[in-house]
This record gives C-alpha cells, structure tokens and sequence, in this order.
C-alpha cells in the first residue's frame, strides 16, 4: 500500500454522498470503535524518526484539501485527513490488521468508508 496514491481516490470517492448520513455513519459504535482501536495500536507503537511528523501533516493537509474541494463540508474532509493520517502511520509503522486492510481497501475502490467495513 501506498497512502500517497489513494489521494487521487478522494474525489470519486466523496461524489455524490449524503453527507448528513456519511456522518452520522462514522460517528456509529461500530465504525468508531475500530478507527480508535487502530489508531491506538499507532499510538503505543515506537515510531520509525524516517519519516518526521511533517510527513503525516502534509498528507493530511492534502487529504483535507481534495475532500474539501469536492464536499465542502469540514467534518467530511476532517474524516478522509485523520483517515489518511492514521493509514500513513500504520504504512510507516508496519502495522498491518483486517479491519485498517478494509479501510485502506474502501479508498482504493474510491468509496468513503463509514459504518460497517
């Protein structure tokens, strides 16, 4: 996986989507409690100094930008920026797990992941 290529998946992914339910759908139990379990497991993991914390911000600001530009909506495009952070780290890190491997798939089938993966 490479987080940098699936930027380009962000537009067609956002097209078209009910934003209100696309909320709605990341902030269930069931989509929220695995973001937070994978980004805790990044969280306790020793990070790798390659790649410095401008690594990540960038990608995020990049991810914001091109959600942004298609939804105008700042919780949307705050979701896709944490998402790509959370997939750089764990690229970064090494951490591979069934349920990041669906996120990471959601982006490269171009669909916003939210609700059950």
């Amino acid at each position: 996986m490479n987080t940098y290529d699936l930027l380009d998946n962000i537009e067609k992914a956002l097209d078209g989507i009910d934003l209100d339910e696309a909320v709605e759908l990341r902030e269930s139990e069931e989509f929220d409690s695995g973001w937070v379990r994978i980004f805790n497991i990044v969280q306790n993991t020793e990070h790798n100094e390659k790649y410095p914390k401008s690594e990540n911000d960038k990608i995020r600001e990049k991810a914001f930008l091109k959600a942004y530009s298609v939804c105008k909506d700042d919780d949307i495009a705050a979701f896709v920026s944490d998402d790509f952070g959370l997939m750089f780290d764990a690229e970064v890190l090494g951490i591979s797990d069934s349920w990041l491997e669906k996120l990471i798939d959601s982006y490269r089938r171009s669909v916003f992941p939210c609700g059950r993966l």
